[in-house]
């Protein structure tokens, strides 16, 4: 193995660097191989196997070798045959089994990087000189120690956010695979890997795979693993803090266009390609004024002091997020701290991922995400809110796609006027038992689908979120509701409501309709009136639907449901208001006839 090269800092440098850079992080670094029984020779592609051998993916020496990245060349070696072997995915072979390896002959899946000393910081990471000796053989290159490929083309190594396993466990940029003159163990060039990690989780692992999808000379390579053969590569890596980056730490003047307030002097916002980051290099919250149309594709944010991004003329100043690819949406990142962006939002392109990392924080989008803005491509243009934290938004108008809230909470922010309207709703687990969050506050949605009805899946989703009556649950819910207040959500589809528009909407018969509203209110109007009781008169000992008077989701109408609609009768949202239009006595009096009438009907049953 090469020797390791350290050079002596004075103190003032040694500050400067520790300051700028994370010297000598951490990581773990393994291989994967699939099982494939490959029959090209090794170095060429492989394929994903056939179904006479299977596809079984076995990690080798899982997490079992240290890397540091401090600027070195080290070289990583796997013993097949002796390197222990551990089960990732995929089918076994006939005869075949986890944890071992089946057959001699298959591909290189991927490289795995373990984050073990938990950075955030970019890591820039080169692969040079991967070998492939076969037991008794001679070593055999693979990809030619990259010296022949045109620099700057996607070779091997897909790029970081490639493998759909893994892409949440990274920040949207840096993501980067590439051949570059700029390093090299031997020879001038190698591969060159940018990515970050989205938290310091030791758990998180980047898959450096190699799969056939590259449109490369070689994918998923073939090696030999039969016993007594290895596989080797170099490994050279850094990591930094993002050298493009806020710095302005005044309490006035802090205009983005300022070449004083960022590193270096270096400007983002200019194209598809770039990313603001706003880290921990203010020492108090501070605002930023986004005082041009900025264009960019990744804000992200990592401060335990809170950045405010406003505009002091929104109706010009703004910020646009655009895709960069298919694999670098616009995003907003929150790694840690609560954060804002009042500046007005606008999109282009793709989805826009909101990635709340810090379990504690909260990102606050003040505009609305308006997908249906001139010159969006019609396609996939999704809302993601990953990671374990919230974002709260305006509302959410997406009339091609629509929510996905993968982890976390996403809350539509209260006071907001009107519905979101969106074509499609996803949220993490089941519709019975979600794993995630859409909290609507004092709002409304609509989900406008096409020809299969969301209903029942919506219906269990405000289920789970109303949990024993206090909306404490996952899935469909509102921060504001409890039955003690008499507050929840109703859902009816829009041909049962027979309405055309719904809180400043327009809706056809395929949209499912839900809002947070007065417990009773049956026909979604925001109060609880006479029309309330006929839906529930109507429904009662036969109804199983919210807008036929099921107002505590248990499947039944009856007593229960009536005692929810006298108690708030007369009364409308705000939720919070007291009884904003009391009931006439004769109202009380038509009410009580009826439960008389409603119990002789229950007698008679």
């Amino acid at each position: 193995m090469q020797g390791k090269s350290f050079i002596k800092l004075s103190a003032a440098v040694a500050a400067t660097l520790t300051a700028s850079t994370a010297f000598g992080q951490l990581f773990n670094v393994s291989i994967a191989v699939r099982e494939v029984n490959s029959t090209a020779a090794i170095g060429e592609s492989g394929g994903i196997g056939v179904a006479v051998t299977g596809n079984a993916i076995e990690w080798v020496n899982l997490d079992g070798l240290n890397f540091t990245a401090d600027g070195t060349w080290q070289k990583f070696t796997f013993n097949f045959g002796i390197d222990p072997v551990t089960f990732f995915a995929g089918s076994n072979p006939p005869g075949g089994a986890n944890n071992q390896l089946d057959g001699t002959r298959g591909t290189l899946e991927h490289i795995r990087i373990r984050n073990a000393g938990g950075t955030v910081d970019d890591v820039n990471l080169f692969i040079d000189d991967l070998e492939n000796t076969p037991s008794g053989g001679s070593a055999v290159s693979i990809g030619g120690g990259f010296e022949t490929q045109a620099v700057g083309a996607e070779v091997l190594v897909q790029e970081p956010r490639f493998s759909g396993s893994t892409a949440p466990f990274l920040t949207t940029q840096p993501n980067i695979s590439r051949i570059t003159a700029d390093q090299a163990h031997t020879g001038v060039q190698s591969i060159e890997t940018k990515f970050a990690f989205a938290n310091p989780s030791a758990t998180n692992w980047v898959r450096l795979t190699t799969n056939p999808g590259t449109g490369t000379t070689v994918t998923a390579p073939t090696i030999d693993f039969g016993p007594g053969s290895t596989l080797s590569f170099w490994l050279r890596g850094t990591t930094a803090i993002a050298s493009q980056r806020w710095i302005g730490d005044g309490l006035g003047g802090l205009n983005w266009t300022e070449a004083g307030n960022w590193n270096e002097g270096n400007i983002p916002g200019f194209g598809v390609t770039e990313q603001a980051n706003f880290l921990g290099d203010i020492t108090a919250p501070r605002t930023v004024n986004a005082d041009f149309p900025f264009v960019l594709n990744v804000i992200k944010f990592n401060s335990t002091n809170s950045y405010t991004i406003a505009s002091s003329d929104p109706a010009n100043n703004h910020l646009t997020l655009s895709s960069n690819s298919t694999f670098t949406p616009a995003a907003v990142e929150v790694v840690a701290g609560s954060h804002r962006i009042d500046a007005p939002v606008r999109l282009d392109l793709r989805a826009l991922t909101l990635n709340v990392q810090d379990a504690a924080a909260v990102l606050t989008i003040s505009s609305e995400i308006n997908f249906n803005s001139t010159g969006l491509a019609v396609g996939t243009n999704t809302l993601n809110k990953s990671g374990p934290g919230r974002a709260d938004v305006a509302r959410v108008i997406n009339p091609t796609a629509g929510i996905n809230v993968a982890r976390g909470t996403l809350r539509l922010a209260e006071g907001t006027t009107g519905a979101s309207n969106v074509a499609t709703l996803a949220i993490a687990g089941t519709a019975a038992v979600p794993t995630a969050r859409l909290d609507v506050t004092n709002n409304g949605l609509v989900v406008n689908y096409g020809t299969t009805s969301p209903l029942a899946d919506t219906v269990n989703r405000i289920k789970a979120g109303r949990a024993t009556g206090d909306w404490s649950g996952n899935g469909i819910t509102s921060s504001l509701a409890t039955q003690l207040n008499g507050n929840g959500i109703g859902v009816a589809e829009a041909s049962a409501l027979n309405v055309t528009e719904f809180m400043g909407q327009t809706v056809d018969a395929t949209a499912v309709l839900a809002r947070y509203t007065r417990l009773g209110d049956a026909n979604l109007t925001g109060g609880v009136d006479l029309d309330d009781f006929t839906a529930l008169a109507a429904g009662f000992g036969i109804g199983t639907t919210w807008v036929r008077g099921d107002f505590n989701y248990d499947g039944l109408v009856n007593l229960d449901d009536f005692t929810i609609l006298a108690s708030n009768f007369g009364t409308s949202i705000p939720a919070d208001a007291p009884r904003s239009a009391v009931p006439e006595p004769t109202a009380f009096a038509v009410l009580g006839l009826a439960a008389a009438g409603l119990m002789g009907r229950r007698r008679r049953a």
